[in-house]
């Protein structure tokens, strides 16, 4: 609710007394009821427009603290990949993929894994028999056997 305080009434009476000044000699009641109804009136506008600017503020702020509720955390790449190790882990991903991946080879190298060691040229002479003279053709299919190369 909006009140006029004693140093709004102060204000009301100075307007009234500079009023009265102004007039003095002549009827001056009217005038000085209308003036005083006047100042009255935009004082009170003034009080009541500075109220709702304050309220409205406060609704904003309110509002703002609404907001902040529906905003989650920000995704830096840092964050994102710290998650999606612990989710990773946290679901065995990695192992499960390991284990799905010794199920399908059964134990035997990859193409990758051959290429990777140096076998890949040595195999595929062994099998066709291109071998020199200084390589034991015996003795490298044990080798290729102990790593699991068939």
């Amino acid at each position: 609710m909006v009140e006029f305080d004693e140093e709004d009434l102060k204000k009301l009476l100075r307007k009234l007394n500079e009023e009265a000044e102004e007039n003095i000699g002549m009827p001056s009641i009217f005038a000085l009821a209308s003036s005083l109804k006047d100042q009255g009136e935009q004082l009170f506008e003034s009080k009541l427009k500075e109220i709702i600017k304050q309220r409205d503020l406060e609704l904003i702020e309110k509002e703002k603290e609404e907001q902040k509720k529906f905003n989650g955390t920000e995704v830096t790449t840092e964050s994102f990949n710290n998650w999606r190790n612990n989710f990773r882990k946290e679901l065995k991903i990695d192992e499960r993929i390991h284990d799905r991946f010794k199920s399908i080879h059964q134990g035997k190298l990859t193409g990758k894994e051959i290429f990777e060691k140096g076998l890949a040229g040595v195999a595929a002479e062994a099998e066709s028999g291109e071998i020199g003279h200084d390589v034991d053709i015996q003795s490298l299919k044990k080798g290729l056997e102990k790593l699991n190369v068939k």
